[in-house]
């Protein structure tokens, strides 16, 4: 197995990431959705509709979310979507630069990379018992060093994230990486500034076998730290290609890996 490091990508780059909430909608469809969003939210983050790049991710999910056996169905994700989408579904804490932690929190300063992107945290349980919010999300622009922002002290698990990235023709690119038990930790708190330890890269891995129909290829992206990424462009994957070419550089067969 091989792995190259994609980190020139198009200006276009940079992901995904994903969203978790329990909110409780009234509407059956949207709680058919909210059944289904269950399965999802132990790596995903509930979208926010005040974050752009969210629309390009529900777009995205309308055919590529893992909805599993008998409820992979379009009625099926037509409830996840309507879902994600419903003024009722209660979404994590946004920091941003124009929304602040609660009045009264005891915050923490932490620096973001300085590529555009999006991080879901989830408290730990001590965290949590000690009054931290059990769901955040942190939300940054492009910046030449990396900004800080001021977020609720405590102990978190960075569950999914993205970078973002504006291409010549104003298309968004998301890069994303999710993780249940964690992509990165980090610590808010205590007086020292803390850093969210995610780098914009994409590692490819490619790998050839034998099998008993000829040689078999394969291909994932992941992080550095062997975490599962994905890289999209107006709401669709992006899976890259192949091509295998004789001795004499003549074409013998091509295609799109489908990325898994």
């Amino acid at each position: 197995m091989r792995s190259a490091t994609f980190t020139a990508v198009p200006a276009a780059f940079f992901v995904l990431a994903l969203f978790a909430g329990s909110g409780v909608a009234e509407d059956p469809e949207h709680r058919g959705g909210q059944d289904l969003w269950r399965s999802c939210s132990s790596c995903h983050c509930v979208p926010d509709p005040r974050i752009p790049e969210d629309e390009d991710w529900l777009k995205l999910n309308e055919t590529t979310t893992c909805i599993s056996g008998e409820h992979d169905t379009p009625e099926a994700r037509k409830a996840l979507i309507a879902y994600l989408h419903a003024e009722g579904t209660i979404r994590p804490l946004l920091i941003d630069e124009e929304h602040a932690a609660p009045a009264g929190a005891k915050c923490g300063q932490v620096r973001v990379p300085s590529t555009a992107g999006s991080a879901y945290l989830k408290a730990e349980r001590k965290s949590v018992r000690d009054g931290s919010p059990p769901k955040i999300r942190l939300q940054w622009k492009d910046s030449e060093k990396g900004t800080t922002l001021a977020v609720p002290a405590g102990e978190y698990r960075v569950i999914s994230y993205a970078f973002y990235r504006t291409d010549e023709e104003g298309r968004r690119w998301i890069a994303s990486g999710s993780s249940a038990e964690g992509c990165a930790q980090v610590t808010i708190g205590g007086g020292a500034e803390a850093t969210l330890d995610l780098v914009p890269e994409i590692q490819g891995h490619l790998s050839c076998e034998e099998g008993e129909g000829g040689h078999v290829l394969g291909f994932f992206m992941t992080d550095r730290g062997g975490k599962r990424m994905s890289l999209s462009c107006g709401g669709k994957l992006v899976n890259p290609s192949w091509l295998i070419t004789g001795a004499e550089g003549e074409r013998i067969d091509a295609g799109d890996f489908a990325v898994t």
